[in-house]
């Protein structure tokens, strides 16, 4: 998607002016990881990535997301917790 390939171009400028980058992504699977991996390759860089993952409990979520200005609700917190946590297990 455009906001896909904007966010690697910035990734890729902040890589090139030497900064430390921190992908935040709800959304992060193997295919964005892999595009940061090939980023700091072609730019001759061997810094360390690394994939953070933070298990924060099901109600957390839940409980978070309703105290929210514009709430998600909780069939896409359960949605995202089913393809990213319970599959996994």
């Amino acid at each position: 998607s455009l906001v896909t390939i904007v966010e690697m171009n910035i990734v890729e400028m902040a890589m090139v002016d030497g900064y430390s980058v921190v992908v935040d992504a709800t959304n992060l699977n193997g295919l964005m990881y892999n595009k940061v991996r090939k980023i700091n390759s072609m730019l001759g860089h061997s810094h360390d990535i690394e994939l953070r993952r933070f298990d924060t409990p099901l109600t957390t979520c839940i409980a978070r997301d309703a105290l929210r200005e514009n709430p998600v609700g909780q069939e896409v917190i359960l949605r995202m917790y089913k393809q990213y946590i319970e599959d996994r297990r």
